[in-house]
């Protein structure tokens, strides 16, 4: 990957030379939010939800990196100029992770998706000063009804309410950790896995941080109904333009 001409450096970056990265996985397809076009193409407020997820990281990044579907990089690059890189991204999250992280020399790496465009500054800050002490961090929120884990249509288990978290994103990675869960992952054949879930995997600590009650991601057509509703009511504080809120 080659650096766009014109990148420019944020000016409030980690503190202490620790330098870091942001990715933006945009490339998926989005076939359960009942669309041709790929939610992350889906605007808010006049603006592309890949492109809400980039002004969120810019200000807290030296490098941001952004991937989307192969056809649509010319788009995204011209929406993004100046803003943040654009590549190709991978058929998978997993594999759009591990494209973009290959290009970074960053000690940290903030990964987010541009299917949550509620996430806030605040949480994103709290998730990377948490990974810079203890090398990966994580959001989760409490599910508010009980989480179940089930088999062939059998329940397993019940967790208990204390215990049971829904994982969010941003999410934050020194880079040798994310880059030991790339590769043991690929060595091991998992399919898709989040990094944390591999750090689990391997008895690596993570850090879980309380998330945010709007930080949904945007899945299906009725999340996106209820992302628009939102629209109307929150500030989406990276500063998208525009009063409305519609798919393409």
């Amino acid at each position: 990957m080659r650096r766009d001409a014109g990148f420019a450096r944020a000016d409030n970056v980690a503190p202490g030379g620790v330098r870091v990265a942001g990715l933006v996985l945009a490339a998926g397809l989005g076939t359960r939010a009942g669309s041709s076009c790929p939610k992350a193409f889906f605007r808010l407020r006049g603006v592309p939800l890949y492109a809400i997820a980039a002004r969120l990281l810019r200000p807290s990044v030296d490098r941001l990196v952004v991937g989307v579907p192969t056809a649509l990089v010319t788009e995204a690059r011209e929406e993004l100029e100046g803003l943040a890189e654009v590549y190709p991204g991978g058929h998978t999250r997993f594999d759009t992770i591990a494209a973009l992280a290959a290009a970074c020399t960053e000690d940290l790496i903030v990964v987010h998706e541009a299917a949550r465009p509620f996430a806030t500054p605040a949480l994103l800050s709290r998730v990377l000063n948490a990974a810079r002490v203890q090398g990966a961090a994580v959001p989760a929120t409490v599910p508010t009804s009980r989480v179940a884990r089930v088999v062939d249509g059998c329940l397993i288990e019940i967790a208990a309410k204390t215990e049971a978290h829904v994982l969010q994103m941003p999410q934050a990675y020194r880079r040798g950790l994310l880059q030991y869960a790339i590769r043991t992952a690929k060595e091991e054949g998992l399919i898709d896995p989040t990094p944390a879930e591999v750090l689990l995997r391997l008895a690596v600590p993570v850090r879980v941080l309380p998330g945010e009650e709007h930080n949904f991601k945007i899945t299906t057509p009725w999340d996106w109904e209820v992302a628009q509703g939102l629209v109307a009511s929150i500030s989406l504080e990276h500063r998208a333009a525009a009063p409305d809120g519609r798919a393409p």
